[in-house]
């Protein structure tokens, strides 16, 4: 959605940015929370993903769309469209490379936010507490009252889960970023 409305830009961005603003304007927590208590018999870890992934990519196409409308008055760009390039191929050959870096940094980013908010909502109670996930361990170490009852291993083994994870998707990222990136490789290679 980004590419389409960076590149082909007029009233194809002016809708698909619409279509984005509306989507970045509306609250993820209480409407997750609000699908688990009409949904709360069917509520399983897919319908949970499938929800974050309809409501958290808006913010991702923003990026995309602000990367791919300064690819659209490049040289490169403008070489392709006078070689007879159709608007997709030009696309998904001359920009999607340029926007692979973001694509997988922003990729890693979702899953460190979406794993925070199913923690988040694990242990508020708010996901089928019978699957076991970090977040549910959390709620049931706080249910049984752990650091009352003196057992601090329920809590400090699911948060430093929690930190590693975060930490390890983040240095992921970051090691992507730089392999994938043109202007990074150029730069190992020396040139």
């Amino acid at each position: 959605m980004g590419l389409c409305a960076g590149y082909l830009g007029g009233w194809v961005d002016r809708v698909l940015m619409f279509v984005n603003d509306i989507f970045v304007a509306i609250p993820i927590f209480p409407i997750l929370i609000l699908f688990y208590l009409v949904m709360k018999t069917n509520s399983n870890s897919f319908v949970l993903a499938v929800l974050m992934a309809c409501f958290g990519w808006p913010f991702d196409a923003r990026l995309i769309r602000s990367v791919t409308l300064g690819l659209r008055y490049r040289e490169f760009t403008r070489q392709a469209v006078f070689a007879g390039m159709s608007p997709l191929r030009i696309m998904w050959q001359e920009h999607l490379p340029y926007v692979m870096p973001i694509i997988f940094s922003t990729a890693m980013a979702n899953m460190i936010w979406a794993i925070g908010l199913e923690v988040t909502l694990a242990v508020l109670g708010f996901t089928n507490l019978n699957i076991p996930t970090v977040g549910t361990m959390l709620y049931w170490a706080n249910n049984h009252s752990a650091l009352v009852v003196g057992t601090w291993w329920w809590i400090a083994i699911p948060v430093a889960i929690v930190v590693i994870m975060f930490l390890g998707l983040f240095l992921l990222a970051v090691s992507l970023n730089e392999y994938i990136d043109p202007r990074s490789r150029l730069r190992r290679m020396g040139a």
